[in-house]
């Protein structure tokens, strides 16, 4: 894997961080949960915050060098990183992004469409002025650089050269073993175990560079999709909206989407709210096995890098 280079204003989190080293660590609570459909294997992790009871858990997102990653997959960060701790967050309430325990929802504008080089903060948080942290997430059995540590002893460390564009910093994962492995980042960090929700309706895609042994999966968790307390499904939940990219690359290669071209793999289909957005993710998944009605683990090693993360707007 290759790492990449550039500076913003974001760099004041590399401070903070440096200050206060807890602010980077992740949440042991937090706990990605594998997807159980059987027809695409396995990942896409659980939830993010939107009004509940008390956090529940989930693993980890891994530490990083900036203030508090978004929690593994799933949950949000907050600033010892993770997601879903427990929280004095409201009971019931219909407004999604924890905002019962004091989560604010942000809208994107259409002038914001980078999310992520990694080049600007050169850490694990993502540009301003959303606020979002880089993280890993795995299945059992699976070796993954960086770890999927639920401690955030750990810090995600970026790439350092290599990007894409001639860039430097990106961000990657090498590794080998289990169903499913990915890293992924929240929109609207709300501090203290709370993932916001975010809203999209600016913006008609998605688009970004990558580099992956294998073939992968572009996922965006929302409330409906991530279970309740932090998101609003009951039932067959994970089954985030996305879509696969069948063609595995060597070297960078730019891929969009439209919000349209977004689906579902299995249990209680939603339509995709662009307003109820908390995570975004990039997985690569072991398949479907129907003789022994589980997922197979992901063959061989390993790689798999993203860069220059952006909204599109046509």
């Amino acid at each position: 894997m290759t790492p990449r280079t550039s500076v913003s204003g974001s760099m004041l989190l590399v401070v903070l961080c440096a200050a206060s080293p807890l602010a980077c660590s992740a949440d042991p609570n937090d706990d990605p949960v594998p997807r159980k459909n059987p027809g695409s294997g396995a990942t896409s992790n659980s939830s993010a915050g939107t009004t509940s009871t008390a956090g529940t858990t989930s693993t980890a997102g891994t530490g990083g060098t900036s203030s508090n990653p978004s929690a593994g997959g799933s949950g949000g960060a907050d600033t010892a990183g993770g997601a879903g701790t427990a929280s004095t967050a409201g009971t019931a309430g219909t407004t999604s992004g924890g905002a019962a325990g004091g989560c604010t929802p942000q809208v994107g504008a259409a002038a914001d469409a980078m999310i992520v080089d990694v080049d600007s903060t050169m850490s694990n948080a993502i540009n301003m002025p959303r606020v979002g942290y880089w993280y890993t997430f795995a299945g059992a059995g699976a070796t993954v650089t960086p770890p999927a540590d639920p401690s955030g002893k750990t810090p995600f460390e970026p790439q350092t050269t290599g990007g894409a564009n001639a860039t430097a910093f990106y961000a990657g994962l090498t590794g080998s073993g289990g169903s499913y492995v990915g890293l992924g980042f929240a929109l609207n960090d709300g501090g203290a175990g709370k993932v916001c929700t975010y809203d999209v309706s600016a913006y008609t895609g998605i688009s970004f560079y990558y580099k992956s042994s294998h073939p992968l999966r572009l996922a965006l968790a929302t409330t409906a999709t991530t279970a309740a307390p932090k998101g609003t499904c009951a039932a067959e939940c994970d089954n985030h909206h996305g879509t696969k990219i069948a063609t595995a690359a060597a070297d960078w290669t730019l891929f969009s989407a439209k919000w349209t071209e977004l689906t579902q793999d299995f249990g209680t289909l939603s339509p995709f709210d662009k307003t109820q957005v908390l995570q975004v993710q990039f997985q690569i998944e072991g398949v479907w096995n129907a003789d022994t009605m589980m997922v197979d683990a992901i063959e061989g090693e390993y790689q798999l890098a993203v860069d220059e993360i952006t909204f599109t707007v046509d």
